[in-house]
């Protein structure tokens, strides 16, 4: 991919944009992992069960968002793969921003097919 100049205000807005994909996303794997603790409080898990979700959660799920989202520094990518995934929507992005962000997300989806 090509370095793509941006302003400090788009940064802004991207970085914005890149820690709302990362919570949500954050989110929805907490939702399964919440799924795993009503299945132990039924008793139709082991807590040895669930403890061995929350290990490979922690090592797994949310080590790769972490990585992705907060290791990652560059918020441009973040956020045109959040859009290629479906994790934030076009409308949430200034419009400002969008025209940087169409390649980008173009190369994200053909390298994903």
């Amino acid at each position: 991919m090509s370095i793509v100049k941006t302003t400090k205000a788009q940064n802004k807005y991207l970085r914005v944009l890149s820690a709302t994909a990362h919570e949500r996303e954050l989110s929805q794997a907490l939702g399964e992992l919440s799924a795993k603790f009503q299945e132990w409080q039924m008793g139709d898990l082991s807590p040895w069960d669930l403890n061995q979700e929350i290990h490979e959660f922690h090592d797994g799920k949310q080590r790769e968002l972490y990585k992705f989202y907060v290791m990652n520094h560059n918020p441009l990518f973040c956020v045109a793969s959040a859009l290629a995934n479906g994790i934030i929507d076009i409308d949430e992005v200034p419009e400002n921003c969008r025209t940087i962000l169409q390649s980008k997300i173009e190369v994200i989806k053909s390298s994903e097919e």
